[in-house]
């Protein structure tokens, strides 16, 4: 699988990081299915395969995941994670 986006997000108090990665889209089914993984480091520790119907669609339902993973996470709403502390 190739990275195609990847991001360090800080992990607030301390210096400890949160590393999101969203990987090249691969075809299944010819014509027909597309999955797209993103993947976020521990603590969240939250990985996810999402199906498209073309590539482009997988991996614009992949970033909608790994936004709702973040948001939705008990360190975002408690102002630890962010990009530059």
């Amino acid at each position: 699988m190739d990275i195609i986006g990847e991001l360090i997000l800080n992990l607030l108090p301390g210096s400890d990081t949160v590393t999101v990665r969203l990987f090249a889209p691969e075809e299944r089914v010819r014509g027909e299915l597309w999955v797209c993984r993103f993947e976020i480091s521990e603590p969240l520790d939250i990985s996810g395969d999402v199906n498209g119907s073309t590539s482009l669609q997988s991996i614009a339902l992949a970033l909608q995941c790994l936004s709702a993973a973040l948001y939705g996470s008990s360190e975002y709403r408690a102002g630890q994670l962010g990009i530059y502390g």
